[in-house]
């Protein structure tokens, strides 16, 4: 079974897949990415039994998170 036999097989379910794959590509590299930036309130849970924290430098931590902004609306919200 030569090349020219293994590309023509199935030709249309292969061009399907192409076109798909492409459009997929063209969504994802289109769609707005954006940074946010939020201030955490520090918390320590779950520590070990017997574990003592004498003392904490920070009260809040600054976060920046990028994505789609799609995603990060969400966790405004």
């Amino acid at each position: 079974m030569g090349l020219r036999a293994i590309v023509l097989e199935h030709w249309p379910l292969k061009l399907v897949a192409v076109v798909f794959a492409v459009a997929l590509w063209v969504f994802v590299m289109t769609e707005e990415r954006t940074d946010a930036v939020f201030t955490v309130p520090l918390d320590l849970v779950d520590r070990p039994a017997g574990v003592e924290v004498a003392s904490v430098g920070v009260e809040t931590v600054v976060v920046r998170v990028e994505g789609r902004e799609t995603q990060l609306r969400r966790l405004h919200e």
